[in-house]
C-alpha cells in the first residue's frame, strides 16, 4: 500500500471554469503518479469514477456528446496515461495536462 493519499478532490471542487477545473485535477493526479510504487490498486478505480461524475458535467453542453467526454476524462485521470505521456514519451506533467485538457475539450465540442 502507498503511503501517499489520493489528491483531495475538494482542492478543484470549488474552482467554476471546467477547463480550470481539469487542469488543477490532472496537476494534482500527475504529481501523485510518481510516488507510487507501480500501478495504483482497486481503491484507485472509485476515486477515477469520482473523478470522472465531477469532472465530466460541466463540460457536457451537449447531450449527446456525455458518453464521450465522460470516456476522454477517464482517459486523462488514468494512470496508464500519464505513465505514457510523462514516463515513456518524456513529456513534462504540465504539457501532458494542457494536452489531455485540450482532448477533452475537443471531445466536448468545443474550439480554440
Amino acid at each position: 500500500m502507498d503511503a501517499t493519499p489520493l489528491p483531495d478532490p475538494a482542492d478543484w471542487q470549488r474552482i467554476a471554469r471546467p477547463d480550470r477545473r481539469l487542469s488543477i485535477a490532472l496537476a494534482a493526479l500527475y504529481e501523485y503518479y510518481p510516488t507510487l510504487d507501480g500501478p495504483p490498486g482497486v481503491e484507485h478505480e472509485s476515486y477515477v469514477d469520482g473523478a470522472v461524475t465531477q469532472l465530466a458535467p460541466p463540460f457536457q453542453a451537449d447531450a449527446a456528446r456525455a458518453e464521450v467526454v465522460a470516456g476522454a476524462i477517464r482517459h486523462a485521470v488514468s494512470y496508464p496515461t500519464w505513465q505514457s505521456l510523462v514516463r515513456t514519451s518524456g513529456l513534462v506533467p504540465l504539457d501532458a495536462v494542457r494536452l489531455m485538457v485540450a482532448m477533452v475539450k475537443t471531445a466536448a465540442g468545443e474550439r480554440g
